[in-house]
């Protein structure tokens, strides 16, 4: 966003109204600069620079974070499907359709918060706002050549491989792939594209007669978290058992505390800290 305002000193002015005249153009700054810092804590974007030119020229640039938007949609997301499961009345067969998508939606929309935020995190170290994120000069210009030159970029690295380069880079021990938070992120990702890359697979009420890999769901996240409790007793695992509050509860818990580990092993701020309070 630009504001502009172009005001000339005439020549005709006396020194005391040149005085007022500066006065006065310095307040205006000054309000403009508040206003945009005010704007910018309700709408999480962010002023990167408020410059004042020769004529009285304001120019400020910010930038949204999307991942704070994913973040709420997440959080929206799960308290919706808690809403539903909590909620006396009910039925299944009727708010069948609502559910799923809340469930759904939240387990993809967790994982879009999480590479939005390490996007984010590399792209500030190429301006300047990345001087409060990045203290360390040297640091935050080795991130920047890499992601000036497309590393990790591109489609060609996972999620997970980003925040464990950014890692590296900056001198912290990568996640541990063999426990959590590594694991159940791995999952959610393993989850999130199963619903985005679908395909349908025919499902019984049999399991000893199902898919290889409706028996890898069943297997991986029947312990994972609590199972959609107004699913009718004879219903699915996959989807309608699996996917319901427990799940987007889940997604969203488990988003949020890897992303917790790499900002507090950087010992950074979490830029979405104000979404939890």
């Amino acid at each position: 966003m630009v504001v502009a305002g172009l005001w000339q000193v005439l020549p005709g002015l006396t020194s005391q109204s040149k005085g007022r005249f500066a006065r006065w153009q310095l307040w205006c700054f000054r309000f403009i600069q508040s206003s945009v810092l005010l704007l910018s804590s309700f709408t999480g974007k962010t002023p990167l620079t408020v410059t004042l030119g020769t004529f009285m020229i304001v120019s400020i640039s910010m930038r949204h974070y999307m991942s704070i938007s994913h973040l709420s949609a997440v959080q929206l997301f799960a308290e919706k499907c808690r809403a539903i499961e909590d909620s006396p009345d009910s039925d299944y067969y009727q708010i069948h359709k609502e559910q799923l998508s809340y469930s759904i939606s939240a387990v993809i929309m967790a994982a879009a918060f999480l590479e939005a935020t390490i996007n984010e995190f590399y792209c500030d170290s190429t301006c300047s706002i990345g001087a409060t994120r990045l203290p360390d000069a040297i640091h935050r210009d080795l991130l920047a050549k890499l992601w000036s030159r497309g590393i990790p970029r591109t489609a060609s690295y996972s999620i997970t491989e980003k925040y464990d380069i950014a890692l590296e880079m900056l001198g912290k021990p990568p996640f541990n792939t063999n426990a959590n938070p590594f694991q159940d992120v791995k999952l959610l990702v393993d989850l999130r594209n199963t619903l985005i890359h679908y395909e349908p697979e025919t499902v019984s009420s049999d399991p000893e007669i199902d898919s290889k890999k409706i028996k890898k769901l069943h297997a991986r996240f029947r312990d994972k978290f609590a199972i959609n409790k107004i699913a009718p007793p004879g219903a699915l695992f996959y989807p309608d058992k699996m996917l319901g509050a427990g799940c987007a509860n889940w997604a969203k818990t488990s988003v949020i505390t890897y992303a917790d580990a790499f900002f507090n092993s950087l010992e950074l701020e979490r830029p979405y800290s104000s979404l939890l309070n």
